[in-house]
């Protein structure tokens, strides 16, 4: 999700792994598949190909914000996967972070881009929306000063 220039796309095509991206950003998608990836350009929130087959999706960077409300974001992940499929969610290092809000990005130019939802979550926080999003938190691991959580779809 938010596959941006494809860094983690081009690692799993270096390990034999099938994967594709999906962003927003005609850019990003460009710069993807430039580094071999598969990359579609739309939402995640828009019909993507095998849906309800995924074996895993990953939400990494960040992109646990995509929307501005991460339980609508996890109930469509889990909607892409299969039955024994995995999320890989990275989380912000407090906790108990738990917010909303509009972010606007910035070039080093000062150019802005118009304001959009995001969101940000720590661990516990993030386990508490994959809960209500009918995801169990799994594991978490903590991996170079980064948590990630493994969410998987309850029976």
């Amino acid at each position: 999700m938010g596959c941006g220039p494809g860094r983690i796309l081009e690692a799993a095509r270096e390990l034999g792994l099938a994967s594709m991206g999906v962003d927003s950003s005609p850019a990003a998608v460009k710069l993807a598949t430039a580094r071999g990836g598969a990359a579609i350009l739309g939402s995640i929130f828009d019909p993507v190909p095998h849906e309800r087959g995924w074996g895993s999706a990953l939400l990494l960077d960040g992109n646990i914000g995509i929307g501005g409300n991460i339980r609508v974001l996890l109930e469509r992940v889990a909607s892409l996967l299969a039955s024994d499929g995995q999320v890989l969610a990275e989380a912000e290092a407090r906790d108990f972070l738990d917010v909303a809000y509009l972010a606007v990005l910035e070039d080093s130019d000062g150019r802005a881009s118009a304001a959009f939802p995001w969101a940000r979550a720590g661990a516990k926080a993030l386990a508490v929306h994959a809960a209500r999003a009918g995801l169990d938190t799994v594991a978490t691991r903590t991996v170079q000063g980064r948590v990630f959580l493994t969410l998987e779809r309850r029976p």
